[in-house]
């Protein structure tokens, strides 16, 4: 009965329930409290149906959806936990990198020892100028391997065809940054999903190439 629906779902309930009985087709999902305390998710489907008195009423198939929800909050949760982790993960490190810029002796060690982020430097044409161990461990190829090729070389066949790489150049060059996620593969062909941050690089005011993150 209508007292079941929870309180704060009734408003909702009943301006879909006239909708339908002014002829439109609608789902919608609420809450109902049983009479033992009980609190149910449930999803409906209603269609207006002319009654015997001539009234439009509605026909409604619905169904206690409580165990989807609660693997949907428990789901956002989670991904919600994993996204702050990579956010502060991602902030340490920049933070650390710019206490550090200054020193370009210990930039370069810190880059080297990050073995959890492919850090790298491409020159204007996206050609590989450094190579961190981190990169060798998530890409496969070691510095003399693949320092002075192109940074394609990572991209699969699909994103080669789509022009995938030199977009990510271009946007880079265009807003200082580009980020993006995609697949990429490593030496060995096999693919990895990686999130890919491509900063440009100025110095002293002059465009001189690009700083590339990824993530596996």
């Amino acid at each position: 009965t209508f007292d079941l629906i929870a309180e704060e779902h009734r408003d909702d309930w009943l301006k879909h329930h006239d909708r339908v009985c002014s002829g439109e087709r609608l789902g919608w999902e609420f809450d109902i409290i049983s009479l033992d305390g009980t609190r149910r998710h449930m999803e409906t489907h209603a269609v207006p149906i002319e009654l015997d008195d001539g009234r439009i009423g509605q026909l409604a198939l619905t169904r206690d959806v409580s165990a989807r929800k609660a693997t949907e909050n428990s789901l956002q949760t989670l991904n919600n936990e994993l996204e702050q982790r990579v956010q502060e993960r991602t902030a340490q490190l920049r933070n650390t990198l710019q206490r550090l810029q200054d020193t370009e002796s210990n930039l370069a060690l810190l880059i080297d020892r990050v073995s959890d982020y492919a850090i790298y430097r491409l020159d204007r044409d996206g050609n590989v100028q450094s190579w961190n161990s981190g990169a060798e461990r998530i890409k496969g190829y070691n510095a003399e391997e693949i320092i002075g090729k192109n940074f394609s070389t990572f991209y699969t066949a699909e994103d080669l065809a789509n022009g995938r790489p030199q977009f990510a150049l271009k946007s880079a060059r265009k807003d200082g940054r580009f980020e993006s996620e995609g697949w990429r593969v490593r030496k060995d062909g096999t693919r990895f999903f990686a999130s890919v941050v491509v900063d440009a690089i100025c110095d002293a005011g002059e465009f001189v190439g690009f700083a590339k993150i990824t993530r596996d």
